[in-house]
């Protein structure tokens, strides 16, 4: 009796340990895709895709032409959920597109990139980092570790008209 109680108890406190490390899973999921649609609402509300999708290019290193053809494509898929694909996309080596007809076809955003091993505090913080640049109304780029901030700036070239030798007389 008393090795069935213990093991009752073991048991019993894995199921509560179990439940309370999935239901954190849960609610960061859910986390998640709010902060992926709350900045699709934003930018949305704000007549602001372009400039979103401006900031993810920024942020990402994805040609804008890249993202507004894949909105294009996709007209639903928010500048939010694009960023997303562009990062799972980045460390898969695979096309964005595919990860947006993941979640066009019902996939969550939080499901596909722990699927591909993608951590989500990683995208959360760069997809902070875009609400920033958008709610500062487009005016700052998004910091990243990829963005040169010493860049070097070519100085502008000024010619001196150069002048013909006088010739001596004789």
């Amino acid at each position: 009796m008393k090795t069935f109680t213990s093991k009752l108890v073991v048991a019993s406190v894995a199921m509560t340990l179990a439940g309370t490390v999935f239901g954190a899973d849960t609610t960061t999921r859910q986390s998640f895709e709010n902060h992926i649609r709350s900045l699709n609402t934003a930018s949305l509300n704000n007549n602001a895709e372009r400039t979103t999708l401006h900031g993810v290019s920024v942020e990402t290193g994805v040609a804008e032409d890249k993202l507004l053809q894949i909105h294009k494509n996709n007209p639903k898929t928010g500048p939010a959920g694009i960023f997303v694909a562009c990062v799972i996309a980045d460390r898969t080596k695979k096309d964005p597109e595919t990860y947006v007809k993941q979640s066009a076809a019902g996939k969550a955003w939080a499901v596909i990139a722990q699927e591909n091993n993608v951590p989500l505090d990683q995208i959360e913080e760069r997809l902070g980092r875009i609400e920033k640049y958008v709610n500062a109304g487009g005016d700052q780029k998004p910091a990243s570790s990829q963005t040169r901030t010493n860049a070097v700036r070519p100085r502008p070239t000024t010619t001196t008209p150069t002048v013909p030798p006088t010739p001596t007389p004789r």
